[in-house]
């Protein structure tokens, strides 16, 4: 396998890491930890368009599990970031609870294929 489809696998694998980080935040600092939360995310964004270049910039494209499930990082982040957001009171927890559970349903509504396997394979564990 190319490096660059390595790298660009690393910082998926990555992303989807720092979305336990960010959970982990918001449970042991709290509040405190917002400025790293928000570097934190930053990261996640440049990582996100490295990754995509870097894929996008083989010669020969070559798919991979974790290409394909690229998607799955990208919704992993944001659920710990509205995790902490909920869990450290930027959010009500109703308020919080109430944007998972809508989006949610938007995403299986909207038959998105990866979004609505996800949400099967939540629903059966």
């Amino acid at each position: 396998m190319p490096a660059l489809k390595i790298t660009a696998n690393m910082l998926t694998i990555g992303r989807a890491g720092i979305e336990v980080i960010i959970g982990l935040l918001g449970i042991l600092k709290g509040k405190l930890a917002l400025k790293n939360v928000a570097l934190l995310l930053i990261a996640v964004w440049f990582s996100d368009v490295a990754s995509g270049f870097l894929a996008r910039s083989l010669k020969v494209k070559i798919r991979d599990w974790i290409g394909e499930h690229d998607l799955y990082a990208d919704m992993t982040v944001s659920t710990g970031v509205l995790y902490y957001l909920t869990s450290c009171r930027y959010i009500l927890v109703g308020v919080g609870c109430a944007i998972f559970i809508i989006s949610t349903v938007l995403m299986y509504h909207f038959h998105s294929i990866a979004l609505a396997e996800d949400y099967r394979l939540s629903l059966m564990c």
